[in-house]
């Protein structure tokens, strides 16, 4: 146990990404130890984070420089102007605690890494030593639901918060803890409003029995409605949303998102379209198998990823609609995870094969938000270096 506690420390020394990421995957070795040392990463992350040249990093910053000036009063007041309230008391709070962005900004992600650490260690409890497939496939599985999960998606903290919260419900529901799932749920729609009807369908699938060859057809049909005209999925989009959140779908932000789509690299959503469909062929694929499992929560599983599939996929034409793909990307793995410890299940080497490039991709994306000092050792080199990417120092 001694030259586990002693290896893990040494690679977070060496290079605290790989160490971290190592530390979380590798939890159940030492829990106390690797906990510590990934949520020291997560600070780290926040504090020297590269921001790219635009987004929700600035919006923020502006939040913050606005409501740390105003007293209780002025805030109250400000406060009751507002629609999305809960960042705006984080925001307040936080300002209480650290007056420097930078501190702000790793509280942030130290808060988004508990969440994800908090999950891993439910995922984790989950699997045991007489699960049907090979440890290197569950080891795949996991790492790209790390991935999946991945720092960089701070940068929008508030929806993707709300989101981990949703992750944590469900590896809750599988422990069958439903009062924390239920809490979990809450905080996730209260964080962001747009989960609201996502964790709606969640419930759906948890307390209702639906017939899974229906649902496998109700996703594969909602693949074609999906790709219909936009304007005509607008029209079916409720007033009270159309009203506060009209303008993600007007015209203007619309065609700036296609051609935002059509400028950016083919692999940047690439190998997530295929990740996103080849566990939806998967699950079809082994659904004889799936349904042979006697265990109601994964069935329930099973019956909450079809439906968040049939959602995602009617939705995918609209704006921001990818990060709503990415959710049910990480409810895919997740259930396949235990689909694959509980019953054999054919095309697991196949569909690692592509995590495996996923998780590639995934990495790319995360080193243009990734201090250069946090891959050297003992991360101080941070403390001396001019704010500077893995990304930009490697490819210039």
């Amino acid at each position: 146990m001694r030259q586990k506690k002693n290896y893990a420390v040494l690679l977070f020394l060496l290079n605290p990404f790989i160490g971290a990421n190592y530390a979380l995957f590798n939890l159940k070795k030492n829990k106390q130890l690797n906990s510590m040392l990934w949520l020291l990463f997560c600070f780290l992350y926040g504090y020297f984070y590269i921001a790219p040249s635009d987004g929700d990093y600035y919006t923020y910053l502006s939040r913050f420089n606005l409501v740390s000036k105003l007293n209780f009063h002025e805030f109250s007041d400000y406060l009751s102007t507002q629609v999305d309230f809960l960042i705006y008391i984080i925001l307040y709070l936080f300002s209480f605690i650290a007056d420097s962005y930078d501190i702000l900004w790793g509280l942030i992600s130290l808060t988004f890494g508990f969440l994800i650490l908090k999950t891993f260690i439910n995922i984790n409890s989950l699997i045991n030593e007489k699960s049907k497939i090979s440890p290197a496939l569950i080891k795949t599985t996991l790492i790209t639901l790390i991935f999946i999960s991945s720092l960089y998606l701070v940068y929008n903290f508030r929806f993707w918060i709300g989101v981990v919260f949703i992750y944590l419900g469900l590896s809750y529901y599988l422990l069958g803890l439903r009062k924390k799932m239920y809490v979990c749920f809450i905080f996730a729609s209260v964080t962001h409003f747009g989960l609201i009807i996502f964790v709606l369908i969640l419930l759906a699938g948890i307390l209702y029995k639906f017939n899974l060859k229906f649902l496998v057809a109700l996703s594969l049909t909602s693949i074609v409605i999906g790709q219909l005209n936009t304007n005509e999925i607008i029209k079916y989009i409720p007033d009270f949303i159309m009203d506060t959140r009209g303008g993600y779908v007007s015209d203007e932000n619309i065609t700036n998102y296609q051609l935002y789509r059509n400028n950016v690299n083919w692999y940047v959503f690439g190998f997530e379209k295929l990740l996103y469909y080849s566990t939806l062929a998967f699950v079809i694929l082994n659904l004889k198998s799936i349904n042979r499992i006697d265990n109601k929560r994964i069935m329930g599983l099973a019956s909450i990823l079809l439906l968040s599939y049939s959602f995602v996929n009617l939705i995918i034409t609209l704006p921001l609609a990818e990060r709503f793909r990415r959710v049910v990307l990480f409810i895919a793995m997740l259930y396949i995870l235990c689909v694959s410890i509980t019953t054999k299940t054919k095309y697991n080497l196949v569909l690692n094969g592509i995590c495996i490039f996923y998780i590639i991709i995934e990495t790319r994306k995360l080193m243009g938000s990734l201090n250069l000092g946090l891959i050297l050792p003992t991360a101080v080199p941070s403390l001396f270096i001019e704010k500077t990417s893995v990304f930009s120092f490697i490819f210039g």
